[in-house]
């Protein structure tokens, strides 16, 4: 007894269609059956993998012509997408003028529960896109962007207040 089932024995015990079993009379019919079975499916292998090897053999040859596509339309979005984002940028970061006000983010690490988030700040000079900034109490020695600062429409700070050698 296997697996709770008696064994089959006899033509039952094969994988054979059920049309076959009750049709064939002898052993002979059976084999016939079998060979003609094996003969076809060594046939639709054969015409399979000629087409296998015809299609890889076009495949290959539009291979690099495929990849070569791909990267110039990869490189072209990139492209596009980089414009796009410069593009942007100008029209959100309106460049800063010296002795203009404006507002930095202290981060939360630096602060504590009670201090402020923002602190009060003047434009002092620009180099290259990044600007020195200064507060009352002396000139930053870190250097920032336009996304950085946050630009005020009120003047409470001037250049001339701030203590120029002192760096924080």
């Amino acid at each position: 007894m296997t697996f709770g089932e008696e064994p089959r024995i006899g033509l039952e015990s094969y994988v054979l269609p059920k049309s076959l079993v009750g049709a064939a009379k002898t052993e002979e019919e059976i084999e016939e059956f079998l060979t003609s079975q094996e003969a076809n499916d060594e046939e639709s292998l054969n015409r399979d993998g000629k087409n296998y090897e015809e299609n890889e053999s076009n495949i290959m040859k539009h291979f690099s012509e495929t990849f070569i596509k791909a990267r110039k339309e990869a490189a072209s979005g990139q492209t596009r997408a980089a414009a796009k984002m410069t593009r942007r940028s100008k029209k959100m970061l309106i460049p800063l003028q010296i002795g203009q006000n404006c507002t930095l983010r202290v981060p939360d690490v630096d602060r504590g529960p009670a201090d402020p988030k923002n602190f009060l700040a003047v434009v002092m000079a620009e180099c290259e896109g990044l600007y020195t900034v200064g507060c009352r109490e002396g000139k930053l020695s870190s250097k920032f962007t336009t996304a950085d600062l946050q630009v005020i429409s009120e003047n409470l700070l001037s250049t001339d207040e701030i203590l120029t050698q002192k760096f924080l």
